[in-house]
């Protein structure tokens, strides 16, 4: 996947963010598209697996809210 296809699943859809417990989760929104959906849900399973932080707290990613 290129930069603009990653920012287009994940990064520009609005999230809810909830932080507890020294975690951080957003919840994505949901696209409509079924191949779009799936390559979403892959991305963030992807990010999950990094083990991202931010301002101290595991970062995560959920596919639905």
């Amino acid at each position: 996947m290129d930069s603009n296809t990653v920012f287009a699943l994940l990064l520009d859809r609005t999230a809810i963010n909830a932080i507890e417990d020294g975690k951080l989760t957003l919840c994505l929104e949901a696209l409509d598209a079924a191949v779009d959906r799936r390559r979403q849900v892959a991305l963030a399973e992807v990010f999950n697996k990094w083990a991202l932080r931010c301002r101290g707290c595991a970062r995560f990613f959920r596919d639905s809210c």
